[in-house]
């Protein structure tokens, strides 16, 4: 074999090598090879932990500069680890890994400044939504945190290092939102259930901002508890998850819709009640929740029991379906 074709298969070989090396840095498995720095995060979920023990958590890397997302799931809650190329990095943290949430939904998640958490669709064998209206899920508890700017330097690539570069203290995006109802005669009361018209259909991650977008949330679950002064009247109380308010909400009476359906102990007659609330919400910013409470001035119609009836906190299927008209 000639000295000059050898230098030739030699030559052949370093760019092979060269266009290799410059091809790999766009390829997933570089992340695994001295392209890439070894790097940590840590997560402190104490303040979301009051709500919910977190199982897992999911770490999302975005950089600035190169075309792809780095994601970590891991069922240790303190601490991820995972290899990076150079680039400014954005972190998202947030509970459980996206498919494991049954009633939230996520939108444009490849993006940093557009992740957009949504409350899932659902339908309803006893609430009839309008054209325009959108029923969702009361969400799941959602815990995240984000923080931005971190630095993959050539000299973490280089030493071989470890490099912990944030750590993350998760904490609620969904927020508990409270009805409180006062009835008269409320010995009458066998059920209740109620829709909520005009919540934030979602919430923009890396801002913490509820959308523009509204939606109407069921409430089916109810506690009971009597006047101390009189027994015949007492307050039932309704909880459920949500994103708040949607961003622009003015406050105004007719931006949300409380529609309430009592069934009676005589397990057919049902009093419905549409209340206009918009302007009645209270913020807590300690609790990092709302409760609109309202009074109910007719008392309950008095009706004969029927036999085994009590008030039941859960919502069977009786009555007529309810509709609402949201008027903004």
């Amino acid at each position: 074999m000639s000295n000059a074709f050898q230098s030739l298969r030699r030559l052949g070989v370093v760019a092979a090598s060269v266009v290799a090396m410059v091809s790999c840095e766009e390829k997933e498995l570089c992340f695994e090879h001295p392209h890439a720095a070894n790097i940590s995060v840590r997560a402190d979920w104490t303040d979301f932990a009051a709500c919910e023990e977190p199982t897992g958590m999911t770490v999302r890397f975005y950089p600035r500069h190169l075309d792809y997302v780095r994601t970590v799931t891991t069922n240790d809650i303190t601490y991820a680890e995972t290899y990076l190329r150079r680039d400014v990095y954005d972190i998202l943290v947030f509970n459980q890994s996206p498919s494991e949430f049954g009633t939230i939904t996520f939108a444009d998640f490849d993006h940093f400044d557009r992740a957009t958490a949504y409350a899932s669709p659902r339908t309803s064998a006893w609430y009839v939504t309008k054209a325009t209206e959108q029923l969702v899920h009361n969400p799941e508890w959602l815990g995240i945190d984000t923080s931005m700017g971190h630095n993959v330097t050539q000299e973490m690539l280089d030493d071989g290092k470890v490099h912990q570069i944030a750590t993350l203290h998760p904490t609620p995006l969904t927020k508990r939102v409270r009805i409180i109802v006062h009835l008269k005669n409320i010995y009458n009361l066998a059920s209740t259930r109620a829709s909520l018209g005009g919540l934030a259909a979602g919430c923009l991650l890396s801002k913490r901002t509820p959308t523009a977008a509204a939606a109407t949330q069921l409430f089916e679950s109810w506690s009971i508890s009597y006047d101390k002064d009189n027994f015949n009247n007492g307050v039932i109380t309704g909880e459920a998850l949500s994103f708040g308010l949607p961003q622009g909400h003015g406050g105004y009476a007719g931006s949300n819709q409380l529609s309430l359906s009592f069934l009676l102990v005589d397990q057919k007659t049902v009093v419905n009640e549409d209340l206009y609330v918009g302007n009645l919400f209270k913020y807590d910013a300690e609790k990092d929740e709302y409760t609109v409470e309202v009074s109910i001035a007719k008392p309950l119609p008095d009706v004969d029991a029927a036999g085994g009836s009590g008030f039941d906190a859960s919502v069977d299927e009786w009555g007529e379906n309810v509709n609402i008209d949201l008027e903004f």
